[in-house]
């Protein structure tokens, strides 16, 4: 689904890539939520660990890429879910024919995709951004 292995720094970065391939793609996404992992202080507090917590999918959303779509889009899409979220991880699902995929063909792809996140699997394939549209990359212990 990302079979292009140039560094995004961005979403705009995606976004370019993508449309240099034709607009007859859809773009799949998966909210996620991150847990962050607590340690006990040496006076019997907690506070969070830095960069540790457990990644869960909240939601699965698709749309069609169109030229002229921003990281806002995105962000006023999903905060209209009332899903809270922390990053958002994007493949690329190509059409064929000249035709783009349909909501329905997506939906096995955004299943494998959040399935992914529940196993802990590889998410190199995938573009992940945080809530102000730049890259980030889950490592396994992030998600495992």
């Amino acid at each position: 689904m990302m079979a292009e292995t140039e560094e995004l720094r961005d979403f705009a970065d995606l976004m370019r890539v993508a449309l240099a391939h034709g607009p007859e793609q859809r773009l799949l996404m998966v909210l996620l939520r991150v847990e962050r992992m607590h340690r006990r202080t040496p006076e019997g507090t907690t506070e969070p660990i830095e960069g540790e917590g457990k990644v869960t999918p909240m939601m699965v959303r698709d749309r069609p890429l169109e030229a002229g779509l921003t990281f806002a889009d995105i962000v006023a899409d999903a905060d209209a879910t009332g899903q809270p979220w922390d990053f958002v991880m994007i493949a690329l699902l190509p059409g064929r024919g000249g035709e783009p995929p349909s909501s329905a063909d997506a939906e096995p792809h955004l299943r494998h995709m959040a399935k992914v996140i529940l196993t802990g699997g590889d998410t190199s394939g995938y573009a992940l951004f945080d809530r102000h549209g730049d890259a980030v990359r889950l490592t396994a212990g992030d998600h495992a």
